[in-house]
């Protein structure tokens, strides 16, 4: 019999053991995520666990936060996380959904979003949800530590063949440098004041060294030219995955095209480090050129989908700066809903 528990520190090492040997385990189901995601988004963690004969069988990670139009959460938060459940067969996956639901249901709940994970495919018929939310994600298989960058530079696109040519003309050297997050940050919220994005909190680059290690868990790749940083790439790597996490670029690193040499240099080292998949995170339904960006690196697509649950109907006569600002870092629900977009 399948017993579904909270996570406790005690049954810990279960969950770990689990992910460590589940084929579809990501950066974002473990604890260290966890703990990282806590420090940023605030709220309260509730981790679940699926246990048969005290062997743990399936996971659930899940955040949870207050506000003024109720509790809402998220299989997780901040950027689109994913969170469905990692399981050890369809049976197990079901059960955790119903737990999902049950959780879902209570009364006090405004809203419930689950992002499901690309590389697990399993969705259940009778997962509960109100509407949902499309996404696609992109991942390029790297190639054996033998001839790696051969490899990659016959896979990838020949504009960006060319564009990282145009980066060695021009000088661009690119070395790791783990000091380097103030540059990146900076440059960051640079790049996104241009775009009217959303810029990630300080608390994430602040953290960051505190929740992971350097050289295992994460690497920061930057490009200089004429001894001057000109762009950077911070990447997180999991199980045989890198996570292609917080690009930054100035102007003068567009014009040398300083992040094509990054992106190789970094391949081909995970390649070399074993790494068998390089993941470029989420595209919107209408990020044609993030896409194709992506896409000439020799990424495949996988869709997936967000399932939300909208229990609070008032939370629809809310305005897009209003969710954002009771639920900072969470996913609500898609804002094409509200009455008012502002």
């Amino acid at each position: 019999m399948i017993e579904i528990v909270d996570l406790t520190p005690d049954c810990e090492s279960k969950w770990n053991k689990f992910i460590e040997t589940h084929p579809d385990a990501l950066l974002y189901y473990g604890l260290d995520y966890r703990d990282f995601l806590a420090n940023i988004v605030g709220g309260k963690t509730r981790y679940r666990l699926a246990l048969e004969n005290g062997v743990a069988v399936g996971v659930l990670p899940i955040i949870e936060r207050d506000g003024p139009y109720g509790r809402v959460l998220n299989s997780l938060p901040f950027f689109g996380s994913y969170g469905s459940p990692l399981a050890r067969d369809s049976d197990v996956f079901r059960v955790l959904m119903l737990d999902w639901g049950e959780i879902t249901d209570g009364r006090d709940i405004a809203a419930a979003t689950m992002i499901m994970n690309p590389l697990a495919g399993l969705v259940p018929s009778d997962i509960p949800f109100d509407v949902d939310d499309h996404r696609t994600g992109q991942f390029t298989t790297l190639p054996s530590s033998v001839n790696a960058e051969a490899a990659i530079l016959d896979a990838i696109d020949s504009t960006a063949q060319r564009n990282i040519r145009r980066a060695r003309q021009a000088g661009v050297i690119v070395e790791e440098d783990a000091n380097a997050l103030p540059f990146l940050e900076s440059i960051h919220r640079a790049n996104m004041a241009e775009i009217s994005g959303l810029a990630k909190p300080p608390s994430y680059f602040s953290t960051i060294p505190a929740s992971f290690r350097y050289g295992k868990d994460w690497r920061l790749y930057v490009a200089s030219k004429d001894g001057v940083p000109v762009a950077a790439v911070l990447l997180f790597y999991f199980q045989g995955v890198v996570e292609y996490f917080t690009p930054a670029i100035t102007s003068d690193g567009r014009k040398c095209q300083a992040t094509a040499l990054i992106l190789l240099v970094a391949m081909v080292a995970a390649s070399e480090r074993g790494y068998r998949m390089w993941n470029w995170g989420g595209t919107w339904p209408d990020q044609d050129g993030v896409f194709r960006f992506k896409r000439k690196w020799g990424a495949n697509a996988r869709p997936y989908r967000y399932f939300v649950r909208i229990r609070n109907q008032d939370l629809l006569k809310a305005t897009r700066s209003d969710l954002l600002a009771s639920y900072p870092w969470f996913y609500i629900l898609p804002f094409r809903l509200l009455a008012e977009v502002d």
